[in-house]
Order: C-alpha cells, then structure tokens, then sequence
C-alpha cells in the first residue's frame, strides 16, 4: 500500500509575532545549530507569507495594516 502525503508548511501556523517568539524559543533551547538554522528559515517564510497576505489585502504597505479613519462614536 503507498502512503500518501499531504505538503505542511509550519510557516502557514505562524500567524504573530507571539507564535514566531514561541517559535524560535523552543528552537533555540535545542542548541542545535542545524534545527535553529531551519527555524529561521520558517520564520523567514512565514514573514514574506505575511507581508504578501498584506499586500493583496490592501494594506497601505508592506510593514503593517492599511490605516483608516475611525468612525466617531
């Protein structure tokens, strides 16, 4: 029987700047150059994954959400 396997990202789960500090925390705690090297990696991806979800979201730049004028209460 042959196994069938579905892609993953961990860079997809990376949605905060908390989940990437959890992230790399328990990367870092390995002391594993290796696996700490591939945790940034993730993390890389996950920031351009951010920064790309943001733009087609119509931020007004790259660096944060698109600014607007609150409505009066």
């Amino acid at each position: 029987m042959t196994e069938h396997f579905i892609p993953f990202d961990p860079a997809e789960l990376l949605t905060s700047n908390e989940a990437i500090d959890a992230f790399m925390t328990d990367a870092l705690q390995t002391a594993d150059p290796a696996h700490i090297a591939a945790a940034r990696e993730v993390v890389r991806r996950a920031r351009q994954h951010a920064v790309k979800q943001r733009r087609e979201n119509g931020a007004a730049d790259a660096h944060g959400p698109a600014t607007s004028v609150p409505k009066s209460v």
